[in-house]
């Protein structure tokens, strides 16, 4: 409560609200607010004035221009003075400068995302809460404003795109369906702020972190050093990136024609394999079957 007053009594201060309301109600809400972080620790001018000519005099930034926005944002939170009581880190800024956001913004592309794009403007909340744009379960929507065609948000119509292909992969449902926020949204695959899609070589170790034991599988097979040789990328060769699935042993050796001729050594393993999965599954059943049948007798 106490830090609410001091909040409420300190925004009161600065009259940039009498002109801006909407952004003011959005600024209140935000955890720069509640550390206490001013309109004029962003934007410079004059905060005690009600004169708009004045407001806007002197070291005024607009903060209008998107090229200028990681640089102004790593003023603060590249300071580890600044950041060492939150226990931030202060590399974020390093990060998104060799991240493919930050090297086309870079290059001139001034639609390339830049930390507002994300975080939001004035209502920045703490990515643990649910309202939050970067909280776990609104990544995808978040990612999506970009990495989406233009008129899936007004169809519903999500088809091949990256936003469109995660919502009906494995990992989206279990994600915003399911609710298993151990899912992994944009961010897992491709990092936060040196978001980069990882590289031949690198497939594996992502998708690794989660599936350990799938990772020394695949290692201790055939395919790890010839796929890695050949250029191609090591998991979603068979699971696809955005649109992950899982693989049903049903269509082992479908997927073997990916690389492998018909009738080939390895597309005739495949065919051994899908009957030999068949048979352990049957087994299976049975079994539970059995114990469905024993848990039944009183």
């Amino acid at each position: 409560m106490l830090l609410l007053l001091l909040t409420l009594v300190s925004v009161q201060t600065e009259q940039c609200g009498l002109c801006h309301p909407e952004e003011r109600v959005q600024f209140e809400a935000s955890i720069h607010s509640q550390e206490l972080i001013m309109c004029s620790d962003c934007h410079g001018g004059n905060p005690d004035t009600v004169s708009v000519d004045d407001a806007h005099k002197g070291d005024f930034r607009n903060l209008k221009e998107r090229e200028e926005i990681p640089g102004h944002c790593a003023s603060c939170h590249s300071d580890p003075q600044k950041m060492r009581v939150y226990n931030l880190p202060t590399d974020q800024y390093a990060l998104y400068k060799i991240s493919h956001h930050g090297i086309s913004l870079a290059a001139g592309n001034t639609d390339a995302a830049v930390c507002t794009d994300c975080h939001g403007t004035h209502g920045i909340l703490k990515s643990s809460d649910p309202e939050s744009r970067v909280y776990v379960r609104n990544v995808p929507a978040t990612c999506g404003q970009c990495h989406a065609r233009p008129d899936e948000a007004a169809s519903g119509d999500h088809e091949s795109s990256p936003l469109g292909d995660y919502l009906k992969s494995v990992h989206g449902r279990e994600l915003l369906e399911q609710g298993n926020t151990n899912a992994p949204d944009c961010s897992r695959c491709h990092g936060i702020h040196g978001a980069t899609p990882p590289g031949v070589g690198d497939v594996g170790r992502m998708c690794g972190n989660c599936h350990t034991s799938a990772l020394r599988a695949f290692r201790d097979s055939p395919h790890a050093a010839a796929m890695i040789e050949a250029g191609i990328p090591e998991c979603i060769a068979c699971h696809e990136n955005h649109a992950t699935e899982t693989s049903d042993y049903h269509d082992l050796a479908e997927i073997c024609l990916d690389c492998h001729d018909q009738d080939s050594p390895q597309h005739d393993t495949g065919k051994k394999m899908e009957v030999l999965f068949a048979r352990a599954q049957d087994e299976v059943d049975k079994a539970r079957q059995v114990i469905e049948e024993a848990q039944s007798i009183p």
